[in-house]
């Protein structure tokens, strides 16, 4: 199950689009 990992990617990445954009 890779589930945890794609969720923390997914995490990552919309963390990084908020900082991005902030």
């Amino acid at each position: 199950m890779h589930i945890k990992k794609m969720w923390s990617r997914h995490m990552v990445i919309k963390w990084t689009q908020t900082k991005d954009t902030n």
